[in-house]
């Protein structure tokens, strides 16, 4: 009877032992699950940051769509702009050169009435000795 009660003791210490392992095993489990409800909790909050910059990026994108537009629309503006300047400064060279083609005619024109108006005058005074 004695070598039963030995049995059963020792069968009690060996589980005895292995409810020791296993609530070490269970504790390093906890440990290991509450340090991944850490690291889950920190995805989280990562992942909803990386959400709200991508809504500020999105909103940053939309704006800048809508000022791209306006420049092009500007630079519209300023390219039919430059070509009404074009066809102006066409324009107003081919006055200039007109203006300037006219210019030199009146001045050949006024040096011929110079030497007319000379001429009459030396005819005028002629005209005026022979009187006296």
């Amino acid at each position: 009877m004695e070598d039963l009660l030995k049995q059963i003791l020792l069968g009690i210490n060996s589980m005895d032992k292995r409810l020791q392992n296993l609530e070490s095993d269970v504790s390093g489990l906890k440990t290991d699950v509450s340090a991944l409800k850490t690291d889950v909790s920190t995805l989280k909050t990562d992942v909803s940051t990386l959400k709200t910059d991508v809504a500020h990026l999105k909103a940053d994108v939309s704006t800048l769509k809508a000022d791209v537009a306006v420049l092009k629309t500007e630079v519209n503006r300023l390219s039919n702009r430059m070509d009404a300047v074009y066809e102006q400064v066409a324009g107003l060279t081919e006055f200039r050169a007109e203006v300037s083609q006219k210019l030199n005619e009146i001045a050949a024109n006024q040096e011929i009435l110079a030497e007319i108006t000379g001429r009459h005058e030396v005819h005028i005074k002629r005209l005026q000795r022979q009187i006296v």
